[in-house]
């Protein structure tokens, strides 16, 4: 399936179709591409992560990371280098809010690299300047002066003095390679791990190595730390974390990293009080602010949430992903008809992306508006026939709607086209819908093996489960408190554990 997000990665957002309103520009840098020999495809990572390191220091730009480039990938089931074409890069951009996108190429082969970006103005679709570099390999690191001069020019800023702060290109190398393992696991407050702990493992070798030339390497010791928040040994990944954040000296993917750390460790109040430091010691941190937004909602603090989602939008205006977050946090406070207008706004910003459109179909369910999210969400299906959230949603329309023979095949599809480690929610919340159903029908044995199901998925919201007046005929089941005990403990959920 595809995995369009039920409340993505605090990262998507802007495209083609309404007038977008500029503040400080929002830059997103493409990994770079190559058809160099295996022994040097690190360097599109690499390269690009140099550059955003220059870009993130700058006070008058938002940088947006390789991370929330990755989201949107996910979302659609591409891999991080899938993005080689001036069209590919601008769908991206465009659904990240970004107003430029900058696409590298390279070429490697002992002892040079040559270096290639062209810088894209996401509304014209044109290439606003473009440059190259060539450097010996052991001069690599140099190459973030050369090409970001011509990405500064084309975002009329000046650049900052310093940007990735190693000079060793070996300890670059290496922790690259942890970083290229790390990068896809998202750091949001659903986020889960999803790869296997001998990835993270790696990674941690990786980083360990790239510390051992340079010590005080910040981003070895970020990829490092969350290596070891996969593996489960939090109090090292704080310890790490911490290290990160003061070798750079600004808040960065340290801090987000230290919040999933804590937040996956059941230390809630202190993972919020992490972002909130990060956001006072640099207010622009946007990357933060909506993770910080995200975690409020968990956590039912929606108008704290709505709060930092509208600071959010005050210094990147028209931004869709944070348009659908402050809808979220409307939503839940009751502010139906301003939760569906800027949800609606996000939509006409992108009207490519589908995640946005689903959004809007949720606000329309949350307003008990059921023919409108019905037509809204069979518009995505036509869009992309295999999104499965639009299945989720739209299964869930028809529960509500007591037609039963429906909402039971479009759950199952939604199970179906939810085929990928990132869409478990998706899988989770269809078997919790059909156990309703299944209680509709007076199936008990079949609602306990959905609700096992949901559990083991990850599904461990207790309290709704338990709250559900469709299901309050089993809570006197022994099965159903055994279930209700693992839900809150994380057993049964492979998926939470390290």
């Amino acid at each position: 399936g595809v995995a369009v997000g039920l409340m993505s990665a605090a990262g998507p957002a802007h495209a083609s179709g309404a007038a977008v309103k500029l503040g400080k520009p929002l830059v997103a840098v493409a990994p770079f591409t190559s058809a160099s020999p295996d022994e040097y495809q690190w360097l599109g990572l690499g390269l690009a992560e140099l550059i955003l390191a220059r870009l993130a220091r700058s006070p008058d730009v938002h940088a947006l990371s390789i991370r929330q480039w990755g989201a949107v990938l996910r979302e659609r089931d591409q891999a991080l280098t899938a993005v080689d074409t001036d069209q590919a890069a601008l769908a991206v951009g465009r659904s990240l809010g970004a107003r430029f996108v900058v696409l590298g190429t390279f070429s490697a082969r002992w002892p040079d690299v040559k270096a290639s970006v062209r810088v894209l103005d996401a509304v014209s679709g044109t290439v606003v300047k473009e440059a190259t570099g060539l450097v010996h390999l052991e001069e690599a690191l140099t190459l973030d002066g050369i090409l970001g001069k011509a990405i500064f020019d084309a975002v009329g800023i000046a650049p900052p003095k310093q940007g990735m702060q190693t000079r060793s290109v070996y300890a670059w190398h290496q922790a690259t390679l942890c970083r290229e393992i790390v990068t896809w696991q998202s750091l949001g407050p659903r986020a889960r791990p999803v790869m296997p702990r001998a990835a993270a493992v790696q990674a941690q070798k990786h980083c360990q190595a790239a510390l051992a030339l340079d010590p005080n390497y910040p981003e070895a010791l970020e990829g490092l730390g969350i290596a070891e928040a996969l593996i489960g040994d939090t109090s090292n990944a704080l310890t790490h974390l911490a290290a990160a954040g003061k070798a750079r000296k600004s808040p960065d993917l340290a801090e987000l990293g230290a919040f999933w750390a804590r937040w996956r460790a059941g230390q809630r109040d202190d993972a919020v009080k992490g972002l909130r430091d990060a956001i006072t010691k640099r207010p622009n941190f946007l990357h933060a602010r909506g993770t910080l937004g995200q975690a409020l909602n968990e956590l039912g603090r929606h108008e704290e949430a709505q709060k930092e989602f509208q600071a959010y939008l005050e210094m990147a205006p028209a931004q869709p992903w944070a348009l659908t977050q402050l809808g979220y946090s409307l939503a839940r406070l009751g502010k139906m008809d301003e939760a569906l207008a800027r949800t609606q706004e996000a939509v006409d910003v992108a009207p490519a992306d589908p995640t946005f459109r689903i959004e809007l179909a949720s606000r329309h369910i949350d307003a008990k508006q059921l023919p409108q999210a019905e037509a809204v969400l069979r518009k995505v299906m036509e869009q992309d026939p295999k999104v499965a959230v639009a299945y989720l949603r739209l299964g869930y329309v028809y529960l509500l709607q007591d037609n039963r023979p429906l909402a039971r095949a479009i759950l199952e599809k939604a199970i179906v086209e939810a085929d990928l480690d990132a869409e478990w929610r998706i899988r989770g919340m269809a078997h919790f819908d059909l156990a309703k159903l299944d209680m509709r029908e007076r199936n008990r044995p079949a609602a306990l093996e959905r609700l096992r199901k949901a559990v083991g998925e990850g599904f461990a919201e207790a309290d709704r489960i338990e709250s559900d007046a469709d299901l309050a005929a089993l809570r006197d089941d022994a099965t159903f408190k055994q279930l209700m005990h693992d839900a809150r403990t994380g057993q049964g959920n492979a998926g939470s554990k390290p």
